[in-house]
């Protein structure tokens, strides 16, 4: 920057004085300018010149600030848009999780219902002796049905015994007359030795009929074991009983336990629905702070006049235009500060954010 210099008879020897006027005055003040004197002239060139260069500074700083505003708020409407889409989907997944939750909700209070029916159901006493009841009549009706069937087998099994003994005392005495003169006795017990060392020196067709002796012999032994049922059948209607009662166990241990593990997890589905809830709670309260902070910076940027500064850029644009108009001979007088180009505009605008 460089000051205003005034033109004196050294500065530019070849231009002539002008003659005084015939006119002047040593006292006269007419035609003066008594404000101004000789030696601070440049002093006040000076001032306006420096005062135009922190105006142009001033202009400058506030187009590169203008800039940085104007990149803000895009990324605070970016940010804006990108919470808003998160906002919405975190809504819908909220949604969806709420009716899953729902969902489950539902299916396990109806099990949870069912099975407290049942294990109402099973605590009921009047129940259990009712099945008692059920578990004594069945049997008495088996224990009828068996005794029966016993009698009757024994009355065939005598008949049978008694018309297998007849048979086989006639076919003894016709094995005795060919074997030579065995002597038949009529009890089973003395034979039975016999008829073992019979068979194993007769021939196929009598060892066929001592294997019917033998399997009438065991009828016999059956018969004699079956005059007691009464011992059986208590230890099948005991047994009965054990195996009912265990299995009821087993199942009132199962639902107990089906009912723990859906009493758990609706527990587990309740602290996760809890979490999702005050995530949302967060969301909403940040998304309302960057609402808040959005109308206050429009707010700031409404309290701007934008009419002083079209002025100040006119005023500036006017003097650069005068300069442009300048002669030569002129020219060397004063340096007018032009005002920075747009690169390094933003290059300052950047160098700004990265800070």
């Amino acid at each position: 920057m460089s000051t205003f210099q005034p033109h004196t008879p050294s500065s530019s020897p070849k231009r002539k004085l002008r003659p005084e006027s015939p006119h002047r005055d040593g006292t006269s003040t007419v035609g003066k300018l008594n404000f101004l004197q000789s030696d601070n002239i440049d002093e006040h060139f000076e001032h306006i010149h420096d005062s135009h260069t922190e105006i142009l500074n001033y202009l400058q700083l506030l187009d590169a600030y203008t800039q940085k505003t104007q990149m803000d708020l895009d990324q605070l409407f970016d940010r804006l848009k990108n919470n808003n889409q998160h906002l919405s989907t975190l809504l819908s997944s909220i949604a969806e999780y709420s009716r899953e939750v729902t969902e489950e909700g539902s299916a396990t209070k109806t099990d949870v219902s069912r099975i407290l029916n049942v294990l109402n159901d099973l605590r009921d006493s009047p129940n259990l002796e009712e099945l008692m009841k059920r578990l004594s009549a069945k049997q008495e009706e088996i224990l009828k049905e068996w005794r029966s069937y016993t009698a009757k087998s024994t009355t065939d099994l005598g008949k049978s015994v008694s018309i297998n003994q007849h048979n086989i005392l006639n076919k003894l005495q016709s094995i005795e007359t060919q074997l030579g003169g065995i002597k038949i006795q009529n009890t089973f017990g003395e034979f039975r030795s016999r008829v073992e060392s019979l068979a194993q020196e007769n021939s196929k067709e009598v060892n066929a009929k001592l294997t019917e002796v033998l399997q009438a012999l065991q009828l016999l032994n059956l018969k004699d074991k079956s005059h007691n049922p009464e011992v059986s059948l208590n230890d099948l209607k005991q047994a009965d009983l054990q195996k009912e009662y265990n299995d009821l166990s087993r199942n009132y241990s199962d639902l107990e336990k089906s009912y723990t593990d859906l009493e758990s997890r609706y527990s587990k589905l309740e602290s996760r629905y809890d979490a999702k809830i005050q995530r949302f709670l967060e969301l909403q309260s940040d998304f309302l702070k960057l609402g808040e902070e959005s109308k206050n910076l429009k707010s700031s940027m409404a309290d701007l006049d934008a009419s002083k500064y079209d002025k100040v850029h006119e005023l500036h644009s006017r003097r650069v235009r005068d300069l442009r108009n300048v002669t030569p001979l002129q020219r060397h007088n004063r340096i007018a500060s032009m005002p920075l180009q747009n690169h390094f505009l933003k290059e300052t605008n950047n160098s700004d954010l990265e800070e």
